[in-house]
């Protein structure tokens, strides 16, 4: 039994985070060490982000852009 595509969650490359986000690939991980951006989740032997939580991050961000 196969899930239809849309049903579960999606998983992003660091490519597709990188253009999703606007940011280098090294400073993701940087941040990612430093726990200020979503953890990747290891998928086999490939490292994939959860789009949900990726979504959340740049919301977060919008929202502390009037903070600082």
């Amino acid at each position: 039994m196969s899930t239809p595509p849309g049903v579960g969650p999606e998983f992003l490359t660091v490519k597709e985070v990188s253009t999703l986000v606007g940011r280098s690939r090294s400073s993701i991980y940087e941040d990612e060490k430093k726990g200020q951006f979503p953890e990747r989740v290891k998928i086999g032997a490939s490292s994939r982000w959860a789009k949900s939580e990726v979504l959340a991050w740049i919301a977060e961000q919008a929202t502390k852009r009037g903070e600082g």
